[in-house]
């Protein structure tokens, strides 16, 4: 999940920024495999700066939940839900000092099933889960990356 929100994050920047630079280490780049896992990201950015001559690294931390149920009960009337929900936290750390140049975060939330019986009726409606997540991720990477698109204010 974590590669899908870091490759949408990437596109949402790139396709507002036209003409900027962006370099997209994986996993099995020397510097990040030579740092333990959890490393805090200060010492990333640091490590990267300072390996690849670059002035600013983004980090990033998602944060995804299990299904949680939900239900409402009442006269004649009974549904169930289950909700997936996430939040995405982004920041843009200097290279130099570790100082934070910019940050953005966001939370949402995504139903991927309901069962409800209604006046004697039933109703089921079931999402696949992972369908779901893809969605609030497109969300997540759209909210945070609303500074980075131009917008026009009346005045």
């Amino acid at each position: 999940m974590s590669e899908l929100a870091t490759r949408r994050f990437a596109e949402a920047l790139l396709a507002a920024q036209p003409g900027v630079e962006l370099l997209e280490l994986s996993a099995s780049d020397s510097v990040l495999r030579s740092l333990p896992r959890g490393t805090d990201p200060i010492v990333l950015a640091q490590a990267l700066g300072e390996a690849r001559g670059i002035p600013a690294v983004f980090v990033g931390e998602l944060k995804v939940s299990g299904v949680k149920p939900r239900a409402r009960v009442a006269v004649d009337d009974l549904r169930l839900r289950a909700t997936v929900s996430a939040e995405l936290g982004v920041r843009l750390l200097s290279t130099r000092a570790g100082g934070t140049l910019w940050r953005s975060s966001s939370s949402a939330s995504g139903t991927v099933g309901r069962v409800a019986l209604a006046g004697g009726l039933p109703s089921v409606s079931i999402r696949d889960t992972e369908d779901a997540y893809a969605d609030i991720v497109g969300t997540l990477v759209e909210q945070v990356s609303t500074d980075f698109r131009p917008t026009w204010v009346k005045q």
